[in-house]
């Protein structure tokens, strides 16, 4: 979720000077059951990035997903990059570049913000926002991310707000607040 979230910031901050997030602990507390949440953490079957993100945009939103990534990069700003099939190789929090063919068994689909690019001997690297603690960025080379199955989605239309029946805060990571909580302490703060 914080992949379409992001990407939709990116996309508001673009045409504003002053931008809100979605309160995704508010949206996660009022759309998921905790079952439902943890069949999308843990058995990944949390649903397509891009049908969340087209979901959080304001009406009649075009959203693009074929062409040139380098050059939609350049007209519409950051992207999700849906669908990235984690490897054990991308597991490993000291790493945060990834080149060539992931390696290791598949662990599961995941999503982030393509939020930059830049070549270097003829080569294409990407550089991916994610959102755990301890591997915030990773680069990967353009064989890594075709051979990974991600796709792109960026947003054409400009983006002026966020649609009025979301919440919204202005505080950065909102929903972390609550994470790394003892129990009791985490279940106060989602009932505030």
């Amino acid at each position: 979720m914080h992949g379409p979230a992001m990407v939709q910031h990116y996309a508001l901050a673009h045409n504003n000077h002053s931008v809100p997030m979605i309160d995704l602990l508010k949206f996660i507390k009022e759309h998921f059951t905790a079952k439902q949440l943890e069949k999308h953490i843990f058995d990944n079957e949390g649903g397509d990035s891009s049908t969340f993100l087209k979901s959080i945009l304001q009406p009649n939103t075009t959203l693009i997903s074929t062409g040139d990534p380098i050059l939609n990069f350049r007209d519409f700003g950051p992207a999700l990059v849906a669908k990235f099939e984690v490897h054990k190789d991308f597991m490993k929090a000291s790493v945060h570049h990834h080149y060539g063919k992931p390696k290791g068994e598949f662990v599961g689909h995941h999503a982030m913000a393509m939020v930059g690019h830049r070549f270097d001997n003829d080569t294409s690297y990407f550089l991916l926002q994610n959102w755990w603690e301890k591997k915030q960025f990773v680069e990967v080379d353009a064989d890594y991310l075709k051979a990974s199955g991600a796709y792109f989605t960026f947003i054409e239309t400009p983006q002026t707000s966020i649609p009025d029946k979301f919440s919204y805060t202005y505080g950065k990571y909102h929903e972390l607040e609550a994470v790394d909580k003892p129990e009791g302490q985490a279940n106060e703060m989602a009932s505030e």
